[in-house]
């Protein structure tokens, strides 16, 4: 797998709009996300999160989906939402 820093930045935003898609379709967003918290989310992936690959942040969203205990959007899909996942991933990981 290819950490987010070493992914070609002409294909990251494609890349990673499908794993944003399909987590979105599948968490049940009933709104659409702003541009705005499209660029910051991006954004944080790309500093805070730029070791992860695109198939552990799609894990990271399929193990909450199953989690009994799952975040909860509120329908906003934010960098406070996808951070919360991430970080619980995070702590899930094995070493």
């Amino acid at each position: 797998f290819h950490k987010i820093k070493d992914v070609d930045p002409k294909n990251y935003s494609q890349m990673l709009g499908f794993v944003f898609v399909k987590a979105i379709n599948l968490a049940g967003f009933k709104k659409k996300v702003d541009e705005i918290h499209k660029k910051d989310v991006s954004k944080m992936l790309q500093s805070k999160y730029k070791n992860l690959s695109l198939e552990e942040i799609d894990k990271a969203f399929e193990i909450d989906r199953y989690s009994p205990e799952s975040i909860n959007h509120f329908d906003l899909f934010n960098s406070t939402y996808v951070s919360k996942i991430l970080n619980n991933y995070l702590n899930w990981k094995p070493l």
